[in-house]
Parts: C-alpha cells; structure tokens; sequence
C-alpha cells in the first residue's frame, strides 16, 4: 500500500489553447445499400417490409431485390417476374407478394411467379396494388382500374367510361371507400356511388399521383409540381410548404410526422404538431436527393429508396461529423468522454486534449502539449476534473486551472493506462498494462491518494487489462487481453 502525497499543483495557462468556429451540416444516420451490397439494380422505385420481415426493394430494369438484413437475394424475368421493371409491391393478408410492373401483375408464394395482364395479350404498366376489407385486390394501371376475380384482372363497371385512363395511386379510407389518383384529378368510389374532383372543384392541379392517409385520417394528396394538398372535412387545404415541389411518396412516420420523398429536394418531414418542417438531403447523408420510394419496418426504421444510389436505411440517430475542417484540432480520436456540465472532452493524437461544448458557437478548445504520450483514456470524476490516461506517461488530472500527473513512480501499478473507473464512494480503479490501481482520496479536493495493487500476485489471471465496470451490486468487472474476464468482490477477492 502506497500514499501519494502531491507536491503542488502544476499551474498551466491555456495561452495556447485554439478556438474553431463548427460550420457543418447536420447529418443523420443512413445506411446505403446500392449494387455494392449485393441490390440487383440502384433505381429503387418502391420498397415494402413483408410479414416475414423481409425488405422487398422493385427496381427499375434490375427486377426485385429481397434483404434479410444481411444480402440480397434478386429474382427476375428468368425465374417468371412478369417484368424487371418494377413500380409497386404490395403484400395481401394471406401473405402473398403482389409486384405492379411496367409488363403486367405477378405475385410470388416464396417459390413461383404467376402472372396477369389487365389487357389480354398486351403488357400494361401495373401503378399501384390494394387490398380493401373484404379482401378484393384492386389494382390500378396506366390503362385504367381494375380488380382481380377468379385469377382474372376485371374492370369494374362503374369505372370503365369515366377511370379509362391512367390510375396512379389508390387509398382506402375509414368508412371503406376506395380513393384513386389519375391524370384527370381523384376519384372516391363508396356504396356504388362515384364522385370526381379537379380543378373545378378544390384541386390545384388534375395531375394526382400519389395518396396517403396519415395517423389523423386526412387524406394527401400529391400534385405532380404542385406540391400537396390534403382533404380533411369536405375541403381541399393547400399545404403551404415546397408549393412546387415533385412529391413522390408519401409516407407517415411515428405518431405525427410525415415524410415526402421529392423528385430532385430528398426527403421533407413535416411534423403535424409543430407545424414544422425539414428537408433531409445529400447535405445530411441522404445517398441521393432523388427520392422514389419510402416504406417503415417493424424496428422503427425508414427505408428510402433512391433513382441512381439504391436504398438506404435511417434509423433516426442524428450525427454531426467533425474534422480538420470545421475545427477538430487533429485526425485521431483516440477517447471521448462527458463531463456532468455536457462537455465533451477527446483524446487525441500529438498528445492532446480538446474539449467542445454543444451549442456554444465556440468550436474546440485544445490544450495541447501538456501530456506525456498518447492520450487513449478521458473519464471525468463527480468534481468536475477531467482523468487523462495516457500511454507510457500515467494519468494526468486536469481541473480548471490546475494539472497534476500520477505514474508509476508515484504508486500506480504501470504507467500505459487502459481504464479509468470512478466508483459512487469517490474511489477511483485505473487498468493498465500491470495490474488495477485502486485509488482512495485522503482529503476532499482529491489531491492527496491511497493506492492499493492488484497484479497477477494478488489473484489476476494477468496483469494486462484492458477494461473495468461495475454492475448494480458494487463488484468489479474486469476484462484482460488473453484470459478472459473477471472480477473483483468487497473484500478485494478476484474470480477469473
């Protein structure tokens, strides 16, 4: 057992500390996944998770791509898809897997394609898939609505002299009535009564091409360089955002956001509750501002997919990137801790530290030239000092206008430090290469120590360790570079 008595306080001024004003773009967590990964084309014009949890991706002239989280699977023309061009997947309740194709409707049972022509004998583009309560599939095309019955596409009478034309999208409302979008304006179809609506009568543009609900039950509406209108209470309401925007898809997001995939601006999400909205873009990690497709997963992701980039997943973690451009004071990251004031304190390359306090406009403070080898630990304690362990050069312990080293020489077990653990009772463990130091203060600035080893003598499987915690009933955690784990009990016995 050994008392390090300190000296006095090395005094240091931060004369050479430097300031970098943080000029970045947000960005956010996507995960891109293009015909790198294994995607059978990276036009990805629609995307659907089945009941099985699989990501089905349509592309556009690559067929259709199945990820299970790992690779791609892709079926196309030759194992019986009616066409490699895909524009709608859709999964009914029985869990058969519909796919619209610019050559006809296929489904696949996990084994086989079957296909259907609208029009027998010729190859009409299949828009949208949907099934209503009573199960009918209806299917919409550049030829018209249609439904499917004994495994035959059929035109439903009240739609073959007003809806023979493109129908682009269709939605299913509360009551059950059936919405679609054509080039003509929307049609709403309910206890075989057929209304229209354009120009004339509320729409800012006849051009509809894409409908969603969303968590309110509002209807939008999708006006192809007109941006959205939504149909709520017998009115058509102008969304007063990206009025010329080309929205793609539409898609709601959690409990109240809604996001929109847009021709050449990425993703708009708009939170109904706030009333505000945000564009993410190629400025924030999307892989490509041309967005085509937007679908969610059982585990909270959004899944965009993209004309040229393929998909990508997001996953709602926010990450903003810092380096010798915007301020980071060098390359290497080597540790990263928090203090309980919110500042982040890093380990650095060229033995330095910096600091950087979110949202003060102020950038990094470094200070550099201070420590003694590489600095590969930062744990800041309760009292508001910052622990710097280093390679080679012990433990330095910064405070605001102090700075004092504890090593080898002043009872440490070793001086290249691993770990650093500050325990509730004020006891500080440190890991390094011979052993766990366990430090008790002596007085309340914790300056003054009373370090205790425990090496290979004392009941380690071996004195290289590499890491520590505690868990909920106060025991040491230890791990080592080649024997395993253990861990450290009250009285200081070790279990390896």
């Amino acid at each position: 057992m050994k008392k390090f008595t300190r000296a006095y306080p090395l005094l240091f001024m931060l004369a050479c500390c430097c300031f970098g004003q943080i000029v970045t773009a947000q960005h956010f967590n996507f995960k891109p996944l293009s015909v790198q990964e294994g995607l059978a084309q990276s036009q990805v014009y629609s995307i659907l998770q089945d009941s099985r949890g699989y990501i089905w991706m349509g592309t556009r002239g690559g067929g259709l791509s199945r990820y299970d989280g790992t690779s791609f699977t892709n079926y196309s023309s030759r194992q019986g898809l009616a066409n490699n061009y895909i524009q709608s997947l859709f999964e009914d309740k029985n869990g058969l897997l519909w796919i619209g194709t610019s050559g006809g409707l296929s489904s696949f049972n996990g084994v086989i394609f079957t296909t259907y022509q609208p029009l027998p004998g010729i190859e009409t583009g299949v828009e949208t898939i949907l099934e209503d309560a009573g199960g009918k599939l209806w299917i919409g095309t550049e030829n018209g609505l249609f439904f499917l019955k004994d495994d035959t596409l059929r035109s439903p009478e009240f739609a073959r002299e007003t809806l023979n034309r493109p129908v682009y999208d269709l939605a299913i409302d509360a009551q059950g009535a059936l919405w679609g979008g054509t080039d003509a304006g929307l049609f709403r179809y309910f206890d075989d009564s057929l209304s229209l609506f354009n120009r004339s009568n509320g729409l800012v543009s006849n051009l509809v091409t894409r409908l969603e609900f969303d968590q309110f039950d509002r209807l939008w509406i999708s006006l192809y360089g007109h941006g959205l209108q939504y149909f709520e209470d017998g009115q058509f309401v102008r969304f007063p955002y990206h009025t010329s925007a080309v929205v793609l898809d539409i898609l709601p997001v959690g409990s109240h956001e809604l996001w929109m995939g847009t021709l050449d601006t990425g993703v708009i999400l708009y939170d109904i509750y706030t009333d505000k909205v945000k564009v993410l873009s190629q400025d924030n990690g999307l892989p490509n501002n041309q967005v085509r497709a937007l679908a969610n997963d059982d585990w909270g992701n959004v899944w965009v997919g993209t004309s040229g980039s393929g998909a990508a997943k997001y996953s709602g973690q926010a990450i903003q990137f810092f380096n010798r451009d915007n301020g980071l004071p060098g390359r290497r990251v080597y540790a990263v801790g928090q203090d309980q004031q919110g500042v982040y304190w890093l380990g650095m390359d060229d033995a330095q530290v910096a600091s950087y306090t979110p949202d003060n406009g102020e950038g990094f403070a470094v200070y550099p030239h201070l420590f003694s080898g590489k600095v590969k630990v930062i744990a800041p304690d309760s009292i508001g000092r910052v622990w710097v362990g280093t390679e080679g050069g012990g433990i330095s312990i910064l405070s605001e206008d102090t700075l004092f080293s504890l090593t080898r020489t002043q009872g440490l077990s070793g001086d290249w430090i691993k770990a650093i653990l500050h325990l509730a009772d004020r006891r500080s463990l440190v890991a390094t290469t011979e052993g766990i130091s366990i430090l008790t203060p002596l007085d309340s600035l914790g300056y003054d120590y009373d370090i205790r080893i425990i090496n290979h003598q004392k009941g380690l499987s071996e004195d290289r360790i590499t890491d520590l915690d505690v868990d909920s009933l106060g025991r040491i955690w230890f791990s080592t570079t080649g024997s395993g784990i253990g861990v450290i009990l009250d009285d200081e016995t070790v279990l390896n």
